[in-house]
């Protein structure tokens, strides 16, 4: 578990904020929780009951006679198989058909449906297969860059084994291409440079901010100086790398000039206190769980914003804590183990 829960976090973000601007899914949604009673585990040990939480995608549809037409898909955990989820299956739409293969991947022994392999590493081949169903590989020079249809299309480009670029939206080849006499325009310059500023990075982003639609800017329209302090800003980097258990993150706004700088840093470290007195408010905090809060004050008080030249930096050391996680016990030399 060593990283994965604060990997995850800082991901989830990323992934949230981009998921955030898509189109809703058009699939009706439904969760519950399945309780199973005198749960057994394979080793022999066993549980009064075992609840799972579900989500459903879809709802069951019926034909002219009152039959249940389309089918429920049933996918089992790691170790499982085919007959573990025909109960919750049964109990989510009694009348329909169900599907639920068995996973064709073996982990000693214990089947599942996809291969899992050392943290931080990918199947390559999987992942090629799987864009190349849709979509198409694209060479530019020594380049290969794979291209998969969608909204947003998307593409990718395999650095090493260990490091995958993805870029999104209709100009998503020409970001990942870097050969200018392809006929495809070259990166920009000022991109790249930003790219090999944060590229050692074990988790690194880059955008650019410069060109976004007037609408990202609409709910600024009643603070004029919000609106220009948030166009001065040009583009965002966000690099994290790994340290022990935690994660130390640095998130770079670059703006158009030294004065917006100083002056989003001093708006930022304004509000960082303004935020640190209101979770003190009884009532503030009587809206929010014990977490949440705890999470919220330990963020206010570590987070650093700092300010040089045209940047504006926000530091935060993630740490298992934060995220309601004790901190992973060690043994070793000199610790006793737990």
């Amino acid at each position: 578990m060593r990283h994965r829960l604060v990997f995850t976090a800082l991901l989830g973000l990323l992934v949230a904020s981009l998921a955030a601007a898509q189109t809703p899914s058009p699939w009706p949604t439904r969760d519950g929780t399945f309780t199973i009673p005198d749960f057994h585990f394979g080793t022999g040990e066993t549980l009064p009951q075992l609840r799972l939480h579900y989500l459903t995608l879809g709802k069951p549809h019926t034909d002219k006679n009152g039959h249940t037409d389309n089918a429920v898909l049933l996918l089992h955990g790691t170790g499982g198989d085919e007959n573990d989820l025909i109960p919750l299956g049964r109990m989510i739409a009694p009348a329909a058909p169900l599907l639920s293969p068995r996973g064709k991947v073996l982990e000693n022994g214990m089947p599942r449906f996809f291969r899992r392999f050392a943290e931080g590493r990918f199947d390559e081949q999987k992942i090629k297969a799987y864009a190349l169903r849709t979509g198409k590989l694209a060479t530019y020079g020594t380049e290969s860059i794979y291209q998969v249809p969608g909204n947003p299309p998307i593409t990718l480009e395999f650095l090493s084994s260990t490091r995958l670029a993805l870029a999104g939206g209709k100009n998503a080849t020409d970001l990942l291409n870097t050969i200018s006499s392809s006929g495809v325009p070259a990166r920009d310059p000022a991109m790249q440079a930003r790219v090999k500023s944060v590229a050692g990075a074990a988790i690194f982003a880059v955008a650019r901010t410069d060109r976004l639609p007037a609408s990202f800017y609409a709910s600024f329209k009643n603070s004029p100086q919000l609106d220009q302090l948030a166009r001065s800003i040009h583009s965002l980097t966000l690099a994290g790398q790994p340290s022990g258990d935690d994660v130390n993150v640095a998130l770079d706004a670059e703006c158009d000039s030294m004065t917006n700088a100083i002056k989003i840093s001093t708006l930022l470290d304004t509000f960082r206190m303004v935020g640190s007195m209101a979770l003190h408010d009884p009532k503030m905090r009587a809206q929010m769980t014990r977490q949440q809060a705890a999470f919220l004050a330990s963020v206010l008080s570590q987070t650093k914003i700092t300010h040089q030249d045209k940047f504006v930096r926000l530091s935060l050391r993630i740490i298992p804590e934060m995220l309601g996680a004790p901190r992973p016990a060690r043994t070793g030399v000199g610790v006793p183990p737990s």
